[in-house]
């Protein structure tokens, strides 16, 4: 609990994973999302009032207000907006006091930033590259499925030094 009595968001998250393990506790408005990666997929919402693709995920478009929507595949391929180098996995969040889970602290160096789809929608995530080239804003780069320690699959991006078997 903060100060104010709230629960810290992070704190409420981690509690509610803990609580559940992988994938039990998914909302309905989002649950296409898991599917889909679940799938082999990567698929985000399109407004079926003013057709953007909308992401953040939401119960409501942003643009129109509109609550109708569906789920749509996204084209896999990108370029980078931005990108930064981990060096050092955060240990605990200040704010809260919540740790970061493994396995990020064995993980680093990483790559993480921002990647522009070529679908017109901006995704943060995870970027594998060995050879730093992802590391220049405008670099292609292309979705791919990444298995979580806790059974988990989400997304990231993988710059062409990288071949992977969990293509999107």
């Amino acid at each position: 609990m903060t100060p104010n009595g709230r629960d810290d968001s992070a704190v409420a998250l981690q509690r509610i994973a803990a609580a559940a393990g992988p994938g039990q506790h998914v909302h309905p408005d989002v649950a296409g999302f898991w599917e889909s990666l679940r799938d082999g997929y990567l698929s985000l919402q399109r407004c079926s009032e003013c057709a953007i693709i909308r992401f953040p995920l939401s119960t409501n478009c942003p643009h129109c207000l509109s609550g109708e929507y569906k789920w749509e595949p996204l084209d896999p391929h990108g370029t980078v907006n931005v990108a930064i180098r981990v060096h050092e996995a955060v240990t605990n969040l200040p704010a809260s006091g919540a740790s970061l889970p493994q396995p990020w602290h064995s993980m680093a160096p990483y790559l993480t930033g921002a990647v522009d789809m070529d679908a017109g929608v901006r995704l943060p995530g995870r970027i594998l590259c060995t050879c730093d080239r992802a590391l220049t804003p405008g670099t292609s780069v292309r979705a791919i499925l990444l298995d979580t320690t806790d059974g988990a699959t989400v997304y990231g991006f993988a710059h062409g030094c990288i071949e992977s078997d969990k293509e999107i």
